[in-house]
């Protein structure tokens, strides 16, 4: 090769460096070992007689021994001539459409420019054929540069089968290309490996669940594409990844999937495998009551029906995703103020597929009602009273309850009110309120009734004694302090004592300065010394009733069953009551020393007590403007007095058993007091008078209305919420012909005036409202006519009939 055709050794140095590195960068497999280069060639001028055209060092571009040297085309510009070159290779390409060639050119310019290729064509051909098969025009799309600017590549992908290329260098066109150099020219002989699926050759997921499916090429450019069978079949599309180097599937059953790599025309028929097996999922879990119904500030508790082995169950606040808030065949919720909706989901332990779809299951939560409001919420009473607490603004849907303990325990009332039964120590009761759909309030109400006690009773109480009084053999038995048993004072006490084992009782006689009749209760207050009295010893401690000297004979013991016991708060001290069955003046107390091992026991006084009036009604409704008649029954030749207040206060009236109260105008309750020689019974019993306002006078939407003789009408009343209404034939006095809103009359035969009152609560409207039925004549009878009515149909007037109408 002469000097002219040859570079420099620097740019040999250079050329060969980078083709070097070049090569260390592409991968083992890449086409530069399967290399085809042309190894003849031929070439000539085309065109107008061109001298100094022709292509210098032609065979430079045969074969690969020396990739630097190259032809030379020389070609003048703007002459309609051109110089081209063949290259010929030992056999036609095996892979149409896939090989590809590659032209090494370059030029003497220092640039390789778009405008500076624009002469330059390259052309197919196959055997003797003097047809190109494809020509492509040199462009900056096909040329791939090389080391600096001054060579580079003409990169093409034949369609055609071809064993010769032919690249022409045209001088007629402007932008002609001056010292053009053909380096070599080889095939590239593509070696498409099946791609590489880095997923491995199984994956597992659930049924329906998306799993991604990942393969490689090491083919640059190559596209990756994947099938549902291992030939033909469909080809499976990969939005979003045009390389196909990865694709997901959502297989419901075990699926195998193949890629395949290809390059332009060129595909490789060896598909790689991938099998995703595919688990079941679970069915969706069965729960037994998917609506629980509970108050506010309550849990609820959703268990799974017919649980499955090797299922486990989550639970979730979201139909899908989020976080699980519980684990296993049951769940409980937290406590909760507001309908919640919960999901149940089922998972295979051995592979954690989930149920397709999330059961809901709800927790309805009603409203818990508040707490009762009472005032006060404490009440003090004297020892032997009743207390009564009531509910202020209840609220009428609401049931309100009343208990002796804070929680639990066992109702002792029900309403919006409640009134204890006599109490001779301080006592707490608690009150809940319970909506209509079963809901109480968080908690309890308290409310207490403060009880004193009197130590001086200041009637009615024994005031003479006798002692001992020993019956049988009792040796050691008596009665110390005797008096202060009988003193007035209840403070202080004697002290009756008996031997244990004695065969005898010992006791003392309280007697009475009146005698009193066998409905009369008698109290007693006693004391066992330094214990609280045991249940085992109620029964050596007894009771007699005496009239002057001589016993009643209806001894008893403390434990029988018509005697009320009941503790003093604070103290050892105990209250004994009960009825007399005869008449009496004095009583008998004793203890047996034989029954039990009690032996002392210490008496402070005895009492009195006149029963309790009974009201014929405990509470009376009246009207505004009137008065209402109290009746009592009392006990036979006992004192019954009426107050004003349940302790102290005014009296109203004394010594009646009927109380005619003034005109009221606002609700009142009375307390009436029995009594005897005197004493009155402490407890004093309330009779309530309500009174109620009268409703307003109604009115009628149509007061005046019309009807023909023997005809009906029907009015329409208007008025207060709740009220009866009330029809009359008359403005005052009478009896109602009719009740209700709607009053329709009979049949009428003159004009008539009726009348409507309104009624609640036994009150009745000031005035009746009137209205009137206006009854009209009826016409004088009336004569049928008969006439003929022609009438004319949409006819030709030939075809018209004339038909009779009876008018």
């Amino acid at each position: 090769m002469s000097s002219k055709a040859t570079p420099k050794s620097l740019w040999r140095v250079f050329t060969v460096v980078m083709n070097c590195l070049l090569l260390a960068f592409l991968p083992a497999s890449d086409a530069y070992s399967q290399r085809v280069y042309a190894s003849s060639q031929t070439n000539g001028v085309t065109g107008l007689l061109c001298l100094a055209c022709n292509v210098d060092n032609p065979t430079n571009s045969v074969g690969s021994g020396n990739l630097d040297d190259y032809a030379q085309f020389n070609v003048t510009v703007g002459l309609a001539a051109s110089v081209y070159q063949v290259l010929n290779f030992p056999a036609v390409n095996p892979n149409q459409g896939c090989d590809s060639l590659v032209i090494g050119i370059g030029s003497s310019n220092d640039v390789l420019a778009a405008n500076l290729l624009g002469g330059v064509t390259v052309s197919t051909y196959n055997g003797n054929n003097t047809t190109p098969l494809e020509t492509f025009p040199a462009s900056t799309s096909l040329l791939r540069l090389l080391a600096g600017s001054q060579r580079g590549e003409i990169v093409l992908r034949p369609t055609q089968r071809f064993d010769r290329v032919r690249i022409t260098l045209n001088g007629g066109l402007l932008g002609a290309l001056s010292n053009f150099r053909l380096y070599y020219a080889y095939r590239n002989q593509v070696q498409l490996t099946p791609p590489n699926i880095t997923t491995g050759s199984s994956i597992s997921t659930c049924s329906g669940s998306p799993v991604t499916l990942q393969a490689s090429t090491t083919t640059p450019g190559a596209v990756i594409s994947w099938y549902d069978a291992p030939t033909g079949g469909n080809q499976l599309p990969t939005p979003g990844n045009p390389q196909g180097t990865s694709i997901s599937v959502s297989p419901t059953a075990t699926t195998t999937y193949y890629a395949q790599v290809s390059l332009d025309n060129c595909t490789n028929t060896t598909r790689s495998a991938i099998t995703v097996n595919v688990n079941p999922l679970p069915a969706a879990p069965v729960i037994a009551v998917t609506n629980q119904v509970i108050c506010g500030g309550q849990q609820a508790t959703f268990s799974v029906s017919a649980p499955v082995a090797g299922v486990t169950y989550r639970w979730y606040t979201v139909p899908s995703g989020g976080t699980e808030v519980g684990t296993g065949t049951s769940f409980t919720t937290p406590t909760l103020s507001s309908t919640t909706v919960y999901y149940a989901e089922a998972v295979q332990i051995a592979t954690g597929c989930a149920s397709t779809s999330r059961v809901p299951v709800t927790a309805t939560v009603n409203p818990t009602p508040a707490a009762p409001t009472i005032t006060p919420t404490s009440i003090t009473i004297q020892g032997g009273s009743t207390a009564a607490f009531s509910v202020q603004n209840p609220d009428p849907s609401a049931t309100y309850t009343w208990y002796n303990l804070s929680t639990g325990g066992t109702a002792l009332a029900t309403g919006t009110s409640f009134t204890t039964p006599a109490l001779f120590a301080t006592t707490s009761y608690y009150v809940e309120a319970r909506s209509n759909q079963g809901c109480a309030s968080l908690t309890r109400t308290q409310v207490t009734a403060n009880v004193n006690v009197q130590n001086n009773v200041p009637c009615s109480f024994a005031t003479q004694q006798v002692s001992p009084v020993i019956n049988g053999v009792c040796l050691l038995c008596g009665v110390s302090d005797p008096t202060l048993a009988v003193d007035t004072d209840t403070s202080s006490a004697s002290t009756i004592f008996a031997t244990v084992g004695a065969l005898g009782s010992s006791g003392q006689l309280l007697q009475f300065p009146n005698n009193y009749a066998a409905t009369d209760s008698i109290v007693l207050v006693l004391e066992t010394p330094g214990t609280l009295l045991a249940l085992s010893a109620l029964s050596s401690i007894t009771v007699t009733t005496y009239s002057g000297t001589t016993s009643n004979n209806d001894t008893r013991g403390l434990n029988a069953g018509l005697i009320n016991l009941q503790l003093i708060s604070g103290t050892n001290k105990y209250r004994v009551s009960f009825v007399a069955g005869n008449n009496f003046n004095g009583v008998l107390v004793s203890i047996n020393g034989l029954l039990s091992a009690l032996p002392q026991l210490r008496v402070y006084y005895a009492a009195v007590t006149v029963p309790q009036a009974v009201p014929t009604s405990a509470s009376l409704n009246i009207c505004t403007g009137s008065s209402a008649t109290l009746t009592v029954t009392a006990p036979a030749s006992a004192t019954v007095n009426w107050y004003d207040a349940p302790a102290g206060g005014n009296l109203v009236v004394g010594n009646t058993t009927t109380y005619t109260t003034p005109v009221l105008t606002a609700s009142r309750t009375y307390y009436v007091a029995t009594g005897k020689y005197g004493c009155e019974n402490g407890l004093r019993v309330p009779v309530i008078v309500t009174v109620n306002t009268p409703p307003a006078t109604p009115t009628v939407n149509t007061s005046n209305l019309t009807a023909c003789a023997g005809d009906s009408v029907t009015f329409v009343a208007n008025g207060p919420a709740g009220a009866t209404f009330y029809w009359y034939t008359a403005a005052t006095g009478g009896s109602p012909i009719d009740s209700g809103v709607t009053f329709t009359t009979p049949g009428l035969s003159a004009t008539t005036m009726f009348y409507v009152e309104a009624a609640n609560n036994s009150c009745v409207s000031a005035a009746r409202f009137a209205v009137t039925a206006t009854v009209n004549d009826a016409p004088a009878s009336v004569t049928e006519l008969h006439q003929w009515l022609t009438l004319y149909w949409d006819k030709p007037p030939a075809s018209r009939h004339r038909q009779p109408h009876r008018t």
